[in-house]
């Protein structure tokens, strides 16, 4: 009877050694298969075809990486919904900081900055992302103290901390100065606001958004006047014409409409009108 048993055991010991080492030989089969995939994938240009193989990798073999490698793919195609799915699953701080940014695309700002706010050990990129959230929910003084946490972690920052707080001083010229000199300059929030800043100071747009206004409460006479005079000002504003071309159609003008719609054309082939 122990001779039975005896026996018994070896043999569940030998299948159990057997399992284990299948098991072994499996996962490095599918690790191997997942990574031919991935190599298959970047060789492709049908993104189609790229997202089959990366999606067949991550099937085969889940990693963080696969993962992560999957998700890009997605938001690179504008199926974020997707890529931020996949992501929601990962918990390595490239993955967060990659979804806090399809958050922010997304207009989502309060949970891009939970996102980034949900890493123990936030690195410049989280920190970059945290001060745009926070200045894009109008946090400012959060921004600013996010942005001295960044200073901490990297000196090559203190161009880009510096213009933050001359913005809150409303110190605009001086701060695009230091943003300009910024090494870490891919905050799309402060390049927006310096865009934007810069338009508001040039006088043709001013005139174009008085002529809008009075074009859009209902003054068409008035906004006739003030775009001319900016078209014979600044012949090769194509907005002016644009605008023009507007207020034309409003009056049903046709003949000055066409007029307008071709100087339009003449400055940007590629302009499409809106279907009427």
């Amino acid at each position: 009877m122990k001779r039975i048993l005896l026996i018994c055991f070896e043999v569940f010991v030998l299948m159990l050694i057997m399992g284990i080492l299948s098991w072994i030989v499996s996962s490095d089969w599918r690790k191997n298969k997942a990574e031919e995939y991935y190599r298959q994938s970047k060789q492709s240009t049908i993104v189609q075809e790229r997202l089959i193989l990366l999606e067949k990798a991550n099937t085969i073999y889940k990693s963080q990486e696969n993962s992560f490698r999957l998700a890009q793919t997605y938001a690179e195609i504008g199926q974020t919904d997707r890529a931020m799915k996949v992501l929601m699953k990962l918990d390595s701080i490239q993955s967060k900081n990659f979804l806090g940014e399809i958050l922010i695309k997304k207009g989502d700002y309060q949970e891009a900055k939970n996102v980034f706010l949900s890493q123990n050990k936030p690195d410049i990129k989280t920190l970059m992302g945290l001060i745009e959230a926070e200045m894009k929910l109008g946090n400012y003084e959060e921004a600013k103290k996010h942005s001295e946490d960044l200073l901490r972690q990297d000196n090559s920052s203190e161009a880009l901390c510096k213009t933050i707080s001359l913005i809150l001083s409303n110190e605009t010229k001086e701060a695009f100065n230091y943003f300009k000199k910024a090494k870490n300059c891919q905050n799309e929030y402060l390049k927006k606001f310096f865009q934007e800043h810069q338009e508001n100071q040039n006088p043709d747009y001013l005139k174009l958004k008085g002529a809008a206004f009075h074009y859009q409460v209902g003054y068409l006479e008035l906004a006739l006047q003030e775009i001319l005079a900016l078209q014979k000002e600044n012949p090769y504003y194509r907005d002016a014409f644009i605008l023009g071309y507007q207020i034309y159609k409003a009056t049903q003008n046709q003949a000055e409409t066409q007029k307008q719609k071709e100087k339009v054309l003449n400055l940007d082939p590629l302009y499409e009108f809106e279907k009427a």
